[in-house]
């Protein structure tokens, strides 16, 4: 019996033994599988790194070229931008000069005007000695047309008309 229980001892011995090893085997294996596959991953990840640093060198070179065509795009740009602002400035200037002269045109045609009609200029305004000419104003007052555009005139006349309702 003891040589049984000893032959049943070995042979379980035997079998935990071969186990072992076979786990050990699968562990290694393992282990080479997935240092293959870290490998194979870091090869992979150096290839993709390489490209995407040559996609990366070739865009900032697409970039530059773009970057200097811009550039020249908005020379051109501004450049025509103050030629057009420049041609506005100078057309705006004309037009104020025209006006200019066309105001004092008419301002030396007023005065032209006035001198032959006999009429004189006294502080800035216009006076007429008679007020024959009478319009109604709101208020009651009796006023010269001539009244209603001339400061002055307004004045003589308001103290005429003021005279009158005393």
């Amino acid at each position: 019996m003891e040589e049984r229980e000893d032959q049943r001892g070995e042979e379980t011995e035997e079998r935990e033994n071969a186990r072992m090893k076979e786990m050990e085997e699968l562990e290694n294996q393992r282990g080479e599988e997935t240092e293959e596959r870290d490998t194979e991953r870091r090869k992979r990840g150096k290839e993709t790194e390489e490209r995407e640093d040559q996609r990366g060198k070739e865009m900032e070179e697409q970039g530059d070229q773009r970057g200097e065509k811009t550039e020249v795009r908005e020379k051109a740009r501004r450049k025509e931008t103050d030629e057009r602002e420049d041609q506005r400035g100078e057309e705006t200037e004309e037009r104020e000069t025209e006006r200019r002269k066309a105001t004092e045109k008419r301002g030396d045609e007023r005065e032209k005007e006035m001198e032959e009609r006999g009429e004189r200029k006294k502080e800035g305004g216009i006076e007429d000695p008679t007020c024959q000419q009478p319009s109604h104003v709101p208020g009651g007052t009796w006023l010269h047309k001539k009244a209603q555009t001339c400061g002055h005139h307004l004045v003589v006349c308001l103290e005429k008309a003021t005279m009158t309702l005393k």
